[in-house]
């Protein structure tokens, strides 16, 4: 069994967090003309949040899944927020979970686009509550080393 210690975990929160937000940020640059990159940049953003967006969730986990309720004393801290977060996330979860992980038929016919600053702002909102209720001690955790 893997180690379930948040504080060793916190690191690769850090780094989907990071990532999500670069990857933003690079789409939405001027540069990201030719649609290869721009579809390789989407794909990683897309990716980033659906990671986040299970981190963040009331979802019940799948086997070892990193929650943040997982980083307070009480994770009834956590579960009492969690249950408004994301809702285009989580009304789009289907699509996003088919898009990136299963190739179907169903995307002959699911729709294309996204909306990328709602997921970022959503995603980011998320994060923002979680933080400030972290206790202060924890938030080291998440610092770049």
């Amino acid at each position: 069994m893997p180690s379930t210690d948040p504080k060793k975990i916190a690191q690769k929160v850090r780094y989907e967090l990071d990532m999500f937000n670069i990857a933003y940020r690079l789409l939405n640059e001027p540069t990201t003309s030719d649609q290869f990159n721009h579809n390789l940049l989407l794909e990683g953003f897309l990716l980033h949040a659906r990671v986040l967006r299970d981190f963040l969730s009331p979802d019940p986990p799948r086997d070892d899944d990193v929650l943040a309720r997982h980083f307070f004393n009480n994770p009834a801290e956590w579960e009492q927020k969690e249950s408004g977060l994301c809702p285009y996330l989580h009304d789009d979860k289907a699509r996003i979970n088919k898009k990136l992980a299963n190739l179907t038929y169903s995307r002959l016919t699911a729709a294309e686009g996204w909306d990328d600053a709602t997921i970022h702002r959503e995603i980011n909102d998320a994060w923002d509550q979680f933080w400030s209720l972290l206790p202060r001690y924890k938030r080291k955790w998440f610092e770049h080393s």
